[in-house]
């Protein structure tokens, strides 16, 4: 990473488990890594009895409520933790004041430290914003093969030739997937790009969006205002990633489980699903097997695009007594979401109302 001159953050997960040690790992960091570190947050508790952190810079308490976490609650600094949190701020000071000349006269004049002075997942997200540069403020340097090796400046531009580094490579369920960090340029699906190294040409297959360690391949929208039809399938996929023949099974695999939802086990309407991408295995692939992906694909976005129930509408009419005009209408209007169209009177004593459902 130095070589490359990233600035790093370190996020230290698992902290309520049996044996956490985050102190411990920070000096790992520093002794074994060499790294010039300090904790900008501080837990509150370990291990059974971890409950959330202390931000060293803005001076409060993080609690994460909700099943998964999700919810952050803000609180002020236990007072329990009050001695702990002026010592770990004064070291996060001090790190810092060594690469910053007006905080080190700030520091060793004792001034008093602002959060805009220095500027965990949730908060680890916002550290990324708030403390790493953006790409265009980082000067970086390709070297030129062929001018012995002499640097380019990277603008950065997504007009300029493609370059990139590899930075991680894993197996899939589809194979290797290559993780990427563009310094300039655009890569496309189905060209070809060279390794540096190798001096092969190598030809991008697909491109997939991460979410946490899940693939995102398609996606489901409804179907615009006034379509014609109540379901549409759309395939934009380019080149073979997904054989052709299995096409009419990932069809097939949606209609079949838009034909019930889960909510009252009526037919989903007004979709539109679009095929963008996927991948196929020489020996597992088979139609059955795209069908059923098909079918567990619509259920998780079935479930995250938070259907509703469409009630019918029609036009209804009722006769009543002249009489009871009055306590009818009345009680119609208390349905709410109906209204009333219009009244009739006729001779014979009836009342007729006309009500839109």
């Amino acid at each position: 990473m130095r070589r490359y001159e990233v600035p790093r953050l370190a996020f230290i997960n698992k902290l309520d488990r049996m044996g956490a040690d985050p102190w411990k790992v920070l000096n790992q960091a520093r002794s074994k890594l060499r790294h010039h570190s300090a904790a900008m947050q501080v837990p509150i508790g370990l291990e059974d009895d971890f409950e959330g952190l202390v931000d060293l810079v803005q001076l409060k308490a993080y609690y994460f409520r909700g099943s998964n976490g999700e919810k952050v609650v803000t609180e002020e600094v236990p007072a329990d933790m009050e001695a702990l949190e002026v010592e770990k701020r004064r070291e996060l000071i001090e790190a810092v004041s060594e690469v910053d000349d007006q905080l080190a006269e700030a520091f060793l004049g004792d001034e008093p430290i602002s959060p805009a002075d220095l500027q965990g997942v949730q908060p680890l997200l916002d550290g990324v914003l708030n403390y790493l540069p953006c790409p265009i403020e980082v000067s970086s340097y390709a070297l030129d093969q062929t001018k012995n090796e002499e640097k380019v400046e990277l603008t950065g531009s997504l007009d300029g030739p493609l370059v990139a580094l590899a930075f991680k490579l894993e197996e899939g369920r589809f194979g290797q997937l290559t993780y990427l960090r563009i310094y300039e340029g655009v890569i496309r699906k189905g060209e070809f790009i060279i390794n540096v190294n190798t001096g092969k040409k190598i030809k991008v297959p697909h491109l997939v969006r991460m979410h946490s360690d899940e693939m995102e391949v398609r996606y489901i929208e409804p179907l615009r205002a006034g379509s014609p039809t109540k379901f549409e399938f759309e395939n934009l996929l380019v080149g073979q990633a997904i054989p052709s023949g299995f096409i009419p099974a990932i069809e097939k695999g949606f209609k079949e489980a838009a034909n019930s939802g889960a909510l009252i086990g009526h037919p989903v309407e007004n979709l539109r699903v679009v095929l963008t991408d996927g991948a196929a295995h020489a020996v597992d692939s088979s139609e059955l097997a795209f069908k059923l992906a098909s079918i567990y694909a619509f259920r998780q976005c079935y479930t995250a695009s938070r259907p509703f129930i469409l009630e019918p509408v029609m036009l209804v009419e009722l006769k009543v007594p002249t009489e009871f005009q009055g306590a009818v209408a009345g009680d119609i209007n208390k349905w709410g979401s109906y209204f009333i169209l219009s009244l009739f009177l006729f001779s014979n004593g009836l009342f007729m109302i006309l009500v839109y459902l």
